[in-house]
């Protein structure tokens, strides 16, 4: 029988079991996998052919995505769950030309009508039962109501089939006869393609509004010559955890600014809330150190009454709350 692969949490059930994630958005190395996850990976790798640039010397140290959900007790994090797992996925780049991207790396995808082809692979567009209707940013402010339909590349070798999600712009209106009718035209798939994520290889480096609110894992800080639209002649960077980069903001900024960058800690940016006033974006956000798990306290026993030669058991002390740093 062969397998489906598509990159969800059903390919990969050991991440399930991992309760240690630092941050809503989280990178994953190949090593961090079962040997039969790990497989699944270095085998559809290998079915790619030539990437269009050498892949990054980190490769395999983020090769895959995940978001977590967060459980929070009292205004607390108490966990993280697994919500969704990003593998490959296939975009636009600059050029107009069709890509796939695979952890850091990007590789070619040749269009000959609605079959795609990348290395050995070759696959067909297959779409979600039904459209969605979502809500978008309006040209002049405000949000407007487009529909959508999830759409992904059926791609089959001798050994697997994978479904390699297609990443559309909701403003395209990407629904099934819209796309259908353009590629039967003998057009590119290109114009209802999203960009890829910056960093890695890929794209540039965005506003740090368009992460949304969060927190993500952080690889480095570096200084970086700014565009003509920045004040200054230099800004801090942040490159994350998943390979996107943006520009440092806010208080981020002031702290990186103060201090440099200083890896033990500042390895999470916390983006806790995103408001629009007029034309201008305000955001609350943070570099902080990845919060070490404390160690399980005993259970305290109730108070009982001692009898006559007995001691009465020790009082259980409260356990303090977490100091948030103030990096």
């Amino acid at each position: 029988m062969t397998d489906i692969i598509n990159f969800s949490v059903d390919n990969f059930p050991s991440l399930i079991c991992k309760d240690d994630w630092a941050a809503e958005w989280n990178s994953v190395a190949l090593a961090d996998l079962e040997v039969e996850e790990q497989t699944i990976l270095a085998d559809f790798e290998a079915q790619l052919g030539e990437p269009i640039e050498p892949v990054p010397e980190d490769f395999w140290e983020k090769i895959l995505l995940v978001k977590c959900t967060e459980e929070r007790e009292g205004g607390k994090i108490v966990d993280r769950l697994v919500k969704n797992i990003y593998g490959a996925g296939i975009y636009r780049d600059e050029t107009g030309a069709i890509v796939l991207k695979f952890g850091g790396g990007f590789w070619p995808v040749k269009q000959e009508k609605q079959v795609l082809i990348v290395g050995n692979l070759r696959g067909s567009i297959d779409f979600a039962e039904k459209p969605r209707e979502i809500e978008i940013d309006g040209a002049n402010g405000g949000k407007v109501k487009v529909k959508t339909q999830n759409c992904w590349c059926t791609f089959v070798s001798a050994t697997a089939v994978y479904e390699v999600p297609i990443n559309t712009e909701p403003k395209t209106n990407p629904v099934k006869n819209t796309i259908l009718m353009h590629l039967a035209a003998e057009k590119s798939l290109y114009t209802f393609l999203k960009t890829p994520p910056s960093g890695n290889g890929g794209g540039g480096i965005e506003n740090m509004k368009e992460l949304g609110a969060g927190e993500f894992e952080v690889a480095e800080c570096y200084l970086k010559n700014t565009p003509k639209n920045l004040d200054s002649a230099q800004a801090w960077v942040l490159r994350l955890g998943d390979g996107q980069q943006c520009w440092a903001r806010g208080l981020v900024e002031k702290q990186l600014s103060s201090y440099g960058y200083v890896p033990e800690k500042h390895q999470i940016l916390k983006i806790s809330n995103i408001k629009k006033v007029g034309d201008k974006t305000y955001l609350d956000c943070v570099l902080r150190a990845k919060k070490v798990a404390e160690p399980a306290q005993p259970i305290a026993t109730p108070k009982k009454t001692t009898s006559p030669g007995k001691t009465a058991a020790p009082k259980a002390t409260a356990e303090p709350d977490p100091v948030e740093l103030p990096w």
